[in-house]
């Protein structure tokens, strides 16, 4: 496909995407969503980050991100989503 995409911006290289998606996966955030672990899940599937940049830059546990791999693996975004009361 040539030309502009439907957002007017000119395509992006795979290496673009590839950058873009380390960086918004290595930001340090408050909170872990469904989605935004199953984009580190990919990215580490994808080989765009390592455990080892995971554990150190976003403050997780190996065994956290182990759990996360094997959920989003059996059961996708929905199998990383966590159930259960919160404390009042």
């Amino acid at each position: 496909m040539t030309g502009p995409h439907k957002t007017g911006r000119p395509p992006t290289s795979a290496e673009e995407r590839r950058r873009r998606m380390r960086e918004r996966v290595l930001k340090r955030h408050g909170r872990w969503t469904p989605t935004r672990k199953a984009e580190l899940c990919t990215a580490l599937r994808a080989a765009i980050v390592t455990i080892e940049e995971a554990v150190e830059r976003c403050g997780l546990h190996r065994e956290e991100i182990a759990a996360w791999l094997k959920t989003f693996a059996r059961s996708g975004t929905d199998g990383l989503r966590i159930y259960g009361r919160r404390a009042a």
